[in-house]
């Protein structure tokens, strides 16, 4: 089964290989580590700050800090915001 993630008073289960057949042949959680950005609105909504706040943290070196995509387009890979979401929960699945 996924993990389970309480974001803004929500328990929300983050996809798992066990909830997808499909998926069964790769490493547990490997899915939800697997590529791909998240914008900065979709990033709160899994670490549940202000965006006040998240963007401190990213400038003093607590928040991992965004790639461009483009010259407007700031983006975190989902990987760096999973891996701080099982660092934040004392878990660790980046095997």
């Amino acid at each position: 089964m996924g993990k389970q993630i309480i974001t803004k008073g929500k328990t929300i289960s983050r996809p798992g290989w066990k909830n997808n057949p499909d998926l069964g042949h790769l490493h547990p959680d490997r899915a939800a580590y697997e590529g791909g950005f998240l914008r900065l609105r979709q990033v709160l909504e899994i670490i549940p700050v202000s965006r006040s706040t998240w963007l401190e943290g990213v400038r003093i070196g607590i928040y991992p800090a965004p790639i461009s995509l483009s010259q407007r387009t700031r983006a975190w890979p989902r990987a760096k915001i999973y891996a701080l979401c099982d660092q934040l929960m004392g878990t660790d699945n980046t095997a």
